[in-house]
């Protein structure tokens, strides 16, 4: 049984840690866009058994629509493709000095015809820098930004400076700087 459409193997595309103290309320979403299939995946895994479980896991949605909730346990993972609907469950980290840590990989196929549904998921926020499917390694655009050295201003972020590297952000273009 094959899941993931491959050449020779498996890509892990990035890693990151997921980190939580609080979650006020429910923020369902996808990790994938609509066309990567299950040719791009997460797998999230806690560092350790955390205190607090009757509250601050994970919910789901199932094939019906109806919340389900999952445990996270230490030495046990999850893995999710594209219409997987969730969110962390609303609650808090025992001790806001002790948060909830996560391992994140997110992998999938080596073939370059799924990159470009792959690529409009990983290309965000989450991680500065990714590899390709071909394995090569490279910045996403908040990995662009980072790079550019220009500005941490949170305006200039919320106005989408890292859609792109310095030429394309707002604070060097209101410098008068050339656009190249």
């Amino acid at each position: 049984l094959r899941i993931v459409d491959c050449d020779t193997t498996l890509r892990v595309f990035s890693a990151f840690f997921v980190v939580r103290t609080l979650a006020e309320d429910t923020n369902f979403h996808a990790d994938w866009v609509e066309g990567a299939g299950q040719n791009a995946l997460t797998l999230m895994t806690p560092l350790r058994d955390y205190p607090t479980t009757h509250n601050f896991q994970l919910l789901y949605q199932d094939i019906d629509g109806k919340v389900c909730r999952y445990r996270y346990r230490k030495g046990e993972a999850i893995c999710f493709g594209e219409s997987f609907v969730h969110s962390t469950e609303p609650g808090a980290a025992n001790d806001p000095k002790m948060p909830h840590a996560y391992l994140c990989f997110t992998f999938g196929s080596d073939r370059e015809q799924h990159w470009s549904e792959v690529i409009k998921t990983l290309d965000s926020y989450q991680s500065r820098m990714l590899a390709h499917s071909s394995g090569k390694l490279q910045l996403t655009s908040i990995g662009k930004f980072i790079a550019c050295g220009v500005c941490n201003n949170a305006r200039c972020l919320s106005a989408g400076g890292f859609d792109g590297c310095n030429y394309r952000h707002p604070c060097i273009q209101k410098q008068g700087q050339p656009d190249e």
